[in-house]
C-alpha cells in the first residue's frame, strides 16, 4: 500500500483543478452570451473573491452590465490568463482580448478590468477620463483584487452623473 502526504494547499489547488474541469464539462463549446445582468459593481467586487487566499477560482463566464468612472483609457497587454480561464470553460472562439482599463466604482475603489479590441478602441475615441459611463461585460474568473472582468460593450457614450 503507497502513502501520499499532500500539504493543505496542495490538496487545495487539486480540488479547484477538479472543479474547474467538471464545470468545464457542464459548459460545453460556447460563446459567451445570453441577457447582461445589471449589478452594482461594489458589491459584486465584494462577493467576488476567492475563498481562499492567494488562489484563483474560475467560473462560467456570466454576463454583466454596471457603472464605472473610467480613470484610464485602455493600454494594450498580453492576456493570456484571461485566455487560459476562457479555455478551461471551452469559450470558442475566444474573444479578442488586447487591453486593460482601470475604472472606479461608486465607492472609490479602483481596479483594472480586461477590454476587448473594438471596445478598447471605441472607449479611447468616444469616453472622457474621470466620467461615468455604462458598460457591459463578462465575469471569467475570481483573484486576490477580486473579480476578472472583461468589457466587451459600451452601453452608453454619454457621460452619466454618478455612480450606482
Amino acid at each position: 500500500m503507497m502513502w501520499f502526504s499532500v500539504s493543505k494547499q496542495g490538496l487545495l489547488s487539486m480540488i479547484l483543478a477538479v472543479v474547474a474541469l467538471l464545470l468545464a464539462q457542464t459548459a460545453h463549446s460556447k460563446t459567451i452570451d445570453g441577457q447582461a445582468e445589471r449589478v452594482n459593481l461594489d458589491q459584486f467586487v465584494e462577493t467576488n473573491y476567492p475563498s481562499v487566499e492567494g488562489t484563483k477560482v474560475i467560473v462560467v463566464p456570466k454576463n454583466i452590465q454596471f457603472r464605472a468612472k473610467i480613470k484610464r483609457h485602455p493600454e494594450h497587454i498580453q492576456a493570456r490568463y484571461v485566455f487560459k480561464a476562457l479555455g478551461m470553460m471551452q469559450v470558442n472562439p475566444l474573444p479578442p482580448i488586447s487591453h486593460r482599463m482601470f475604472i472606479e466604482t461608486s465607492n472609490g475603489k479602483i481596479f483594472s478590468m480586461y477590454v476587448e479590441k473594438a471596445t478598447a478602441k471605441a472607449i479611447e475615441k468616444q469616453l472622457a477620463v474621470d466620467q461615468w459611463y455604462e458598460f457591459q461585460g463578462y465575469h471569467v474568473y475570481n483573484y486576490a483584487k477580486g473579480p476578472a472582468i472583461v468589457i466587451d460593450q459600451l452601453v452608453s457614450t454619454q457621460a452619466l452623473s454618478g455612480g450606482s
